[in-house]
Formats: C-alpha cells, sequence, structure tokens
C-alpha cells in the first residue's frame, strides 16, 4: 500500500490502524451523523440488507444477478451525498434493482479526499443491471430524478450525457484470477469460461469481447475526442498523481519548451474541510502571482481550461526532488560506516540546505505569504545544489489566512497552524530530517524530538548547541511547548496476564494450562526501560519484555475481525488468523521468544482459523501458517484441522489457476509447511509443480524479486526439499531461481541492492535480506565463490545504518534476522565480502549494532516499549511491520540461532515428524 493509502485507516484511532467502518460503528449508533438513514433505518420488505467495510448493500430477495455486466455508478457531492443515496435509493425499491452505496458521510469524504484511490473516486453508489434494457431504463429514469445534480467525474468510468451517471463493465461478484505480476487480482470470466483480470484502471475501457450497447455510442465518441486541438501542449510524462488531479512534465508545441502541468479535478481531492482541487489551485496561481520574481519559485506561464479541468502551466525546474535525493544515495547513514570525510561532506550540504530553506522561506514571510507545505517531496535540488520549492497549493496569506485541512505527515503540528509559525514549525523539521528523517514520530510522542535531536548531533558531531537550537525552534513554532504526541495518553489498566522476564518458558500448551513461572515475582514490577537508553544486552532484554507486555496489553480478544493492532492489510484478509499481519503471527513470536501466551488468545486463533472467512491458505498470509503456529503452540488438533483446511483452500485455488508460486501466499511456502509437517511426498509433489512451471515459462516462478514474493522464497522450499529428500534436482531448480533473482541485483559501495517497484532495497520481503536466506540455504550444500560474494554484498547492505521503518519485512528488524542468521567468517574468506561493520566486521556484530539502533524508532506507550508500523503514522503489534517482528529480530541478535522467523531456519529432514 502506498503512504496516501494508509489514510482512511488512520482517520479512526490516534493510536493504531483501524478499520475506516469502525468509525462510524464505533459511535452512538442513535446519533444521525455517524450513518446515513438509508444504513441505519428500517430494512424495506422484500430486500435484504449487508455491509461489507464501508458499503451497504441493498438486494431484492428472490432477484439473481448475473456474474458480471454493466454497472452504473452514480456520483454526488459531499454536501448533496444523503439526498442523491435517498433519490437513488428511491429508484431501486420501485424497480427492484440492487444497489450498494457508502455508509456515511466520513465514507463520503475519505471516498473523495486528495489520496483516495483514483479508479474509485467519486462513486457513491453503484447499481446492478440485470440486462443492458434494464441498464438504459435505470439510465434514463435516474437522469430525470438526479437532474441538476454535481458530482465528481468517475476517470474509470463512461459518463451518460451531462449527469451524475457513469457506466462501466465489471464483475458483479468477486471473482479472482492471477495476473501477469503472479499477483492474485479480481477477475471477469471470458467468452471461454476462463478467468481474466478485471483491470480497475483510471481509465474507462471495455474488454475485447464486450461490445458496447448502441445506446452508449453518442458518450463513446464523445470521450474518444480527446483534448481540443488548441491545447498546445504535448505531456510527455507524470511526475505524480492523486485525486485531485495529475502532475506532468509536458512540453509546449509552439516554442519546444518544457512546462510542468498541475490539474485539478473539480469536486474531487477533498481536504479535511472540504475544498476542493480546483479552489487549491486557484490559490496556488495567485501565490505564484504574487511571487513572480523569485528565483526559487516556479514562473506561471498560463492558466487554461479543458473540458471540466484546469490546469497551471507552470516552469520546469530541471533536477531531482530533496527526498529522493536523500534516499538515493547522498545520505551517507544509508551505508556501513561511512567514513568521517563523508561524514563532513555532508554535513556541509546538509547545513547549507538549511540555510538555503530557511533564506527561502524568510523571503516568503517578508512579502506576506506562508509556503504552508514545506517537506522534502516540495524541494527541488537542481544540479548546481541550489533549491527551489515547489506545489503552491496549500500556501496562503501571512496576515489572513490559515492552514487548510491538509498536510505533510511529520511537518505539521497541531498547535502550529496559523500564520507564519506553519513554516517556521516545517523549517525545524526539515533541519532534523537532514539528519535523521523521522520527524514522523514526533506526531506519535513528542519527546522523541529531543532524543533524536541528540542522537542526530552526536553521530554527525554537530555538538549539543545544534540539538539544544531544534527543539528549542520546534517548541516556540508550538507556541512554546510541542504539544502532546498521539500516544501520550494515561496508560491502559493493567492486564490480568503478565509478561514474565525473557527467557522464560511458558506457552500455552495443549491443555489450556498457562505455566505462569516467574509470572506472580514480576508482577508489581515496573517496566523500566525508557527510550534512549540502549546500550548493551541488558538493555535489549529490557527492551523485550517491555514489547512483549505491551503486545499483550494491546490485545482486543472481543473483536472478531483482530486480535492484535497491526497493519490496515490485516483488514483485507477475513479473519485475522494469519502470520504476517494476524493473531498467528503474533503468538507464535511471543513463545518463540520466550513468553507466555494467554490461553484466551490460543483459543481466538483456534476459531479464527475455523471462521467461515478463512480463506487464504499461505504460510505468512493464511491457513498454513496458522497451522504451523498452532502446532508450536501445542494444539496438535486445531492445527491439523488447520493444515487439512489450507490443503482444500489451496487445491481449490490451483484448480481455479490463481495459487501462486511464492513463499508468502502460494506453492513455496505451503511446501514448507507439508515438511514441518513430514508431509514429505507432498511436498515434492509441490516441488514437481514448480518444475514444471519453471520448464514451462523457461524462467523460475515469481516476478518481483525477493524472498516473499519472487523467486528467493522458491529457492528456500527447493532446498528444504533436498534436505529431506536428498535429491539433487532440487538443488539443481533452487540455483535457477535464485539466478533469476540475482538479474534485479545491482552492486556499489553501499552492497548488494534488490531493484523493486523503482527502489533499490535490502529488506527482508522484496531485498537483499532474504535474498541472502535463500543463498546462504543452498550455500550450505554447494559452495559457489560467485554466490559467496554476492551474499558479502548483501550483508554489507543489510548493515546500512538507517532504514526508515523498523519493522520485519520492509525495516530494520529484517535487516537484523538475515544478519543474526549469518555463519561466522570463514578463516581466508574473500576479502572485500564483509559487512563493515562492527568491531569485527562479521554479520553477527552487524546485527547487534542494528539492534541498539533501534532506539531511534522504540517508542512508550501504556507504560511499555512500543513500535511504529509501516510509514510510521501510528504504532502496530503484528509481525510484519510491529512489535512482534522487532521481539522476534531481538531475540535473532542476543541469542544468535538463526531468523527465529516461522520455517525459514533450516530444521533437519531426520526431526520432522512423520
Amino acid at each position: 500500500m502506498r503512504p496516501q493509502d494508509y489514510e482512511a485507516y488512520c482517520r479512526v484511532d490516534p493510536v493504531f490502524y483501524d478499520d475506516p467502518g469502525r468509525s462510524e460503528e464505533s459511535r452512538d449508533p442513535q446519533d444521525p451523523r455517524d450513518l446515513f438513514e438509508a444504513a441505519r433505518g428500517s430494512v424495506p420488505d422484500g430486500w435484504l440488507r449487508s455491509r461489507d467495510g464501508v458499503w451497504v448493500y441493498l438486494h431484492p430477495d428472490g432477484v439473481e444477478l448475473p456474474d458480471q455486466g454493466w454497472k452504473i455508478h452514480v456520483s454526488g457531492t459531499f454536501g448533496e451525498a444523503e439526498e442523491v443515496i435517498g433519490e437513488v435509493l428511491a429508484y431501486c425499491r420501485e424497480h427492484r434493482l440492487s444497489v450498494k452505496f457508502l455508509r456515511g458521510p466520513v465514507t463520503v469524504l475519505a471516498a473523495n479526499s486528495k489520496y483516495a484511490p483514483r479508479a474509485s473516486s467519486g462513486k457513491l453508489l453503484t447499481l446492478y443491471p440485470r440486462d443492458e434494457a434494464e441498464l438504459r431504463r435505470a439510465l434514463t429514469g435516474l437522469a430525470a430524478r438526479l437532474d441538476g445534480r454535481r458530482g465528481p467525474y468517475i476517470l474509470s468510468d463512461l459518463r451518460w450525457r451531462d449527469t451524475v451517471l457513469y457506466v462501466r463493465y465489471g464483475a458483479f461478484r468477486q471473482m479472482y484470477c492471477v495476473n501477469a505480476a503472479g499477483e492474485t487480482v479480481s477477475a471477469l470470466r471470458d467468452p471461454a469460461g476462463a478467468l481474466v483480470p478485471d483491470l480497475r484502471r483510471p481509465v474507462f475501457s471495455v474488454p475485447d469481447w464486450v461490445t458496447v450497447p448502441g445506446f452508449l455510442a453518442e458518450q463513446v465518441a464523445a470521450r474518444a475526442q480527446g483534448r481540443p486541438e488548441d491545447f498546445p501542449y504535448d505531456i510527455e510524462r507524470a511526475l505524480h498523481f492523486s485525486n485531485g488531479g495529475g502532475v506532468y512534465k509536458a512540453r509546449d508545441r509552439r516554442d519546444g519548451r518544457g512546462v510542468v502541468l498541475r490539474e485539478a479535478r473539480p469536486l474531487a481531492g477533498l481536504d479535511d474541510r472540504g475544498t476542493d482541487a480546483v479552489t487549491r489551485l486557484h490559490r496556488e496561481r495567485d501565490m505564484l502571482r504574487r511571487l513572480a520574481g523569485l528565483d526559487f519559485v516556479p514562473r506561471l506561464y498560463d492558466h487554461v481550461t479543458v473540458w471540466e479541468h484546469e490546469y497551471l502551466v507552470e516552469e520546469f525546474i530541471e533536477g531531482e526532488k530533496l527526498e529522493r535525493h536523500l534516499f538515493n544515495g547522498a545520505h551517507p547513514l544509508l551505508s556501513a560506516d561511512p567514513d568521517q570525510e563523508t561524514l563532513d561532506a555532508y554535513v556541509r550540504t546538509a547545513l547549507d540546505f538549511s540555510d538555503q530553506l530557511a533564506s527561502m522561506i524568510q523571503e516568503l514571510h517578508r512579502r506576506g505569504v506562508v509556503f504552508g507545505d514545506l517537506h522534502p517531496g516540495n524541494v527541488m535540488v537542481r544540479p548546481d545544489g541550489r533549491l527551489a520549492l515547489v506545489d503552491f497549493e496549500l500556501a496562503f496569506d501571512a496576515e489572513s489566512g490559515s492552514a487548510c485541512g491538509l498536510g505533510a505527515p511529520g511537518f505539521v503540528c497541531a498547535t502550529a497552524r496559523e500564520g507564519t509559525s506553519v513554516d517556521d514549525y516545517a523549517l525545524a523539521c526539515m533541519r532534523l530530517f537532514f539528519f535523521l528523517p523521522l520527524t514522523f514520530l514526533i506526531e506519535l510522542d513528542s519527546r522523541k524530538a529531543q532524543q533524536l535531536a541528540r542522537a542526530a548531533a552526536e553521530r554527525f558531531g554537530l555538538g549539543t548547541g545544534f540539538a539544544d537550537a531544534l527543539v528549542h525552534d520546534l517548541r516556540q513554532a508550538a507556541g512554546g511547548t510541542l504539544p502532546p504526541g498521539r500516544i501520550e495518553r494515561p496508560a491502559a489498566p493493567p492486564t490480568a496476564a503478565r509478561t514474565p522476564a525473557h527467557g522464560a518458558r511458558g506457552t500455552t500448551g495443549g491443555d489450556g494450562a498457562e505455566d505462569t513461572e516467574d509470572t506472580e515475582s514480576r508482577e508489581d514490577t515496573e517496566d523500566t526501560w525508557e527510550p534512549g537508553r540502549l546500550t548493551g544486552p541488558e538493555e535489549l532484554r529490557q527492551v523485550m519484555d517491555s514489547l512483549a507486555a505491551g503486545i499483550v496489553a494491546a490485545a482486543t480478544p472481543e473483536r472478531t475481525d483482530r486480535l492484535f493492532p497491526g497493519d490496515p492489510e490485516q483488514f483485507h484478509r477475513p479473519a485475522g488468523p494469519d502470520v504476517a499481519h494476524g493473531a498467528a503471527g503474533v503468538l507464535y513470536a511471543l513463545a518463540t521468544a520466550g513468553y507466555p501466551v494467554p490461553a484466551e488468545h490460543v483459543a481466538w486463533l483456534v476459531r479464527a482459523t475455523e471462521a467461515p472467512g478463512a480463506t487464504r491458505a499461505g504460510l505468512y498470509d493464511g491457513l498454513y501458517g496458522a497451522a504451523v503456529v498452532l502446532d508450536r503452540l501445542g494444539e496438535a488438533d486445531a492445527a491439523r484441522r488447520a493444515l487439512a483446511r489450507a490443503g482444500q483452500v489451496a487445491g481449490e485455488r490451483a484448480g481455479r489457476g490463481i495459487l501462486t508460486t511464492d513463499l508468502s501466499g502460494g506453492t513455496a511456502g505451503a511446501g514448507l509447511a507439508l515438511l514441518h509437517f513430514g508431509l514429505v511426498d507432498e511436498a515434492a509433489d509441490l516441488g514437481g509443480s514448480l518444475a514444471e512451471r519453471l520448464g514451462a515459462a523457461g524462467r523460475p516462478p515469481g516476478r518481483r524479486p525477493g524472498l516473499l514474493y519472487g523467486a528467493s522464497g522458491a529457492a528456500l522450499f527447493l532446498v528444504r526439499l533436498h534436505e529431506h529428500t536428498g535429491e539433487d534436482r532440487w538443488l539443481d531448480l533452487a540455483g535457477a531461481a535464485l539466478a533469476e533473482d540475482l538479474t534485479h541485483a545491482s552492486v556499489d559501495t553501499k552492497g548488494m541492492l534488490f531493484r523493486n517497484g523503482g527502489h533499490l532495497t535490502p529488506y527482508l520481503a522484496n531485498g537483499s535480506a532474504g535474498v541472502a536466506l535463500a543463498a546462504r540455504a543452498l550455500l550450505r550444500h554447494r559452495d559457489d565463490a560467485g554466490l559467496r560474494r554476492a551474499v558479502g554484498h548483501m550483508e554489507r547492505a543489510c548493515a546500512a545504518e538507517f532504514t526508515l521503518m523498523p519493522g520485519l519485512f520492509e525495516g530494520r528488524a529484517g535487516l537484523i534476522c538475515s544478519l543474526a542468521a549469518a555463519p561466522a567468517p570463514r578463516s581466508g574468506a574473500a576479502a572485500g565480502t564483509g559487512t563493515g561493520t562492527g568491531p569485527d566486521g562479521s554479520p553477527a556484530a552487524a546485527a547487534r549494532a542494528q539492534a541498539l539502533r533501534l532506539d531511534w524508532h522504540l517508542l512508550r506507550h501504556g507504560g511499555h516499549a512500543a513500535v511504529p508500523g509501516q510509514h510510521l503514522f501510528r504504532l502496530s503489534a503484528d509481525l510484519a511491520t510491529g512489535a512482534a517482528g522487532v521481539l522476534l529480530a531481538l531475540r535473532a541478535a542476543l541469542d544468535g540461532t538463526g531468523t527465529a522467523l516461522p520455517l525459514l531456519d533450516p530444521f533437519p529432514a531426520e526431526a520432522a515428524r512423520r
């Protein structure tokens, strides 16, 4: 998920990510502002009502819908949403037409916000006509009822005349297939009966085999006309997209000049105050005119309207965005142990950039303008090192204006939203960001400001004066003191189940009895860990104790959708039993790290695996992983039931052609689970299916590199299959799979990184840390000097000092696990393959150094250590992104016995239960 996709999951709770639907469910049901009347009132006779997330469905009893067909989407403004819903539902009741609609005002605002998905934005209701005749009647009838209404344009659809009605051909019920990238996606059925991807893009299109009804021909022709001939700009590439419109690099056909086009869609891209993108575009136009002549502000060339969209034509400033400049290599802590000369050179550059920004902001204020949106994405670094500001849509008059309802996380403060204080606060954040880009954490806990400022000053030799001045400026801009962060609230009441000191045995056994050894002795002991104090193993063990206590305290066994707060991805995986984001991974981490698992939580996991909604089979995203964890927790019978159900689900998916080959949710992960349960023959059958796909495609499985979703996961499974069978053919296939992932690798002074989604990454899920695990597994059986050198380069990448996130899959915890699992360096090892970190340059030393750096990210909530999840907007307890993954990483770093991750470490064939 993109950072902007997390916005909806941040609206519900200030501390944890949560289901957007709960923002209305959790309030007073009698409050008419919470749900639209149609969502909470009585259900008409002869109709069925159901809910799915933010949608409410109304279906006439006895009416059967086809699998797919032409849908009608109805748009509407935020202010008129309930009236439009009422009009459309009245028509649907009269004509017994199945329909769904957004449940309440909060969801309508979110669906049309600036960073809502562009392909679905504007959709207030969806109607399901049973045939083309009913489609035409509904369009004609609703057009009369909704005459004069306005709403955001629905980009994925074809507009019906000049109305708020739109049509699109698509699936009426959920069907799935695997796309060319190996991902499971929504599907349509083609004329031959095969399932093919239902492409849901922000542009109207129809499948090749579908004929557009004749009565839509006029609309199709009008859309095909495109932009008028007098629009003199040729778009070369998109620079940025949001629901409010795009930003494009273009060229003026009249003089060949490169320009930037800033697009605004009317009634779309709303901020929290309901202001749309066009209003903000007008604000930017006015501010650019006011600031004309400043060399760090883009020149405004034109303001044009094309069809319903408006565009500003601005100067194209050569260079790259500051955030890309830093994270693509300029920041020295992206490497392991940068030398002093490199650090000193960077300090000079960072201080120069800070001074430039301060001078630019001062000049804006002198002209009475507040920039209003200072962050690294709105600063350009020119080739000669001069900076420029771009994107003035949030700028406002210093005397009469105030900040709007938008702002970049990590650079805004609740008490600095008026006048020049908006820029002053963001400028202080930028000075910290240049050295430790973790300003997002201050919004969670204001105490992190001082800790991070001091850590930056110490690491870069800036002196205590730098840290003191930076914190002073933050406080001054905020009104004298920083407001409490989101997690700075009274601790929750102590839970009945307390966690023992690290290493005490006591996972819940199969009989439900809980070993409470050492629990009583700690019951009245206060949590002694505080952020900023990690210096050695003893403090790391205190963090483990504190993390475990915090995980248990955060549990919500009364909920059925999730047991522990985690990443929003858990709400896309019904019933929540999986290892990556669900209960199974958290309970596994507690048990593996030596902490007791409350019997109530194990019972929750058993129920979740047997719930009808548990329909994923994978090792890390479904039932195979849950079965392994239940077995680890002593629940043998429940584990076998989960294993059997996983096999059924996987078989069904394989039969439908939607079972992927990866380790997270596909064949490779299933094979590892089968080996865990001693089902070697069944695992070998899966290995054979991988071999067939290798032969058919001429390349290893997977389209993305990495352990969880790429070919390395398949390689790891194939090596384990060799270890259980002794057959060398599995090693041959494993080598081919690894070779596929290595084609995505790039080697430089930072080590070997893997290209994924346009970025080079060292992480466990999709980069160096995960590929290294698979490569080391193969090297245990087949020595290869080139592969050993590659692993050394990967280990160096894993020793990078800075990571944006702390988590397991895409953060520091995963690097720790990979380094901790590395064998001790052999004497005479090839030069240049060490990590370059720690007193002996060994991976184990690098793992311990990385563990101590977790202090930059760790927070304190409810009296316990806590971990910010993906993108650092909220806390998480799950394995992939939160506290459970960090707990396992610390266990790996301290114990040195492997990764501690489910089924990723070697397990000998003789140990498998048969």
